[in-house]
């Protein structure tokens, strides 16, 4: 199970889904402390901006935190234990790597799992920066890319609340 939450509904999550792994991907991601209930080498902490590019105050996502974002979910893929992943307002990053979580785990879906994500979170907006990054990581040959970009306008009026990626 892959769960996608915002910074600001992290506490109910975590009590509601049990997960044993924790991606946080925040600008001030000192501020996420790992969770009693999860081993600390499960807990994933990247600090980078909700950026699609390189700006003066800004820091983007770069390839190296895409490749740790994968190298978490490959471990993960194995255990079969649930996964949380949030960002600050569960909007773009966190939906980005649920996205990258689930190509993992279900190869070849990308366009019923990005379905999927807009029928879940209909306000969410999959950073481009990251998507395009993890397709070129997983050689997917533009299979992410294509499956976001097909994903439809979002409902900007939309309220984060935190969502469950299933996997099939």
């Amino acid at each position: 199970m892959i769960v996608v939450s915002s910074f600001w509904a992290l506490e109910d999550a975590l009590k509601l889904y049990r997960p044993a792994y924790l991606i946080s991907l925040m600008d001030h991601v000192d501020s996420v402390s790992t969770p009693e209930t999860i081993d600390a080498k499960n807990h994933l902490r990247l600090g980078f901006h909700d950026v699609e590019g390189k700006t003066p105050w800004n820091t983007p996502p770069s390839s190296q935190d895409i490749d740790k974002i994968i190298e978490v979910a490959l471990r993960w893929k194995k255990s079969g234990e649930p996964i949380l992943v949030h960002c600050t307002a569960g909007v773009s990053r966190s939906p980005a790597a649920g996205l990258i979580l689930s190509s993992i785990r279900q190869p070849n879906n990308e366009p019923e799992q990005a379905i999927h994500l807009r029928e879940q979170a209909p306000y969410c907006r999959p950073n481009k920066l990251m998507i395009k990054m993890a397709d070129q990581a997983l050689s997917l040959n533009g299979k992410l890319i294509d499956a976001t970009a097909n994903m439809g306008e979002p409902d900007y009026e939309g309220r984060p609340q935190p969502f469950v990626l299933n996997l099939y």
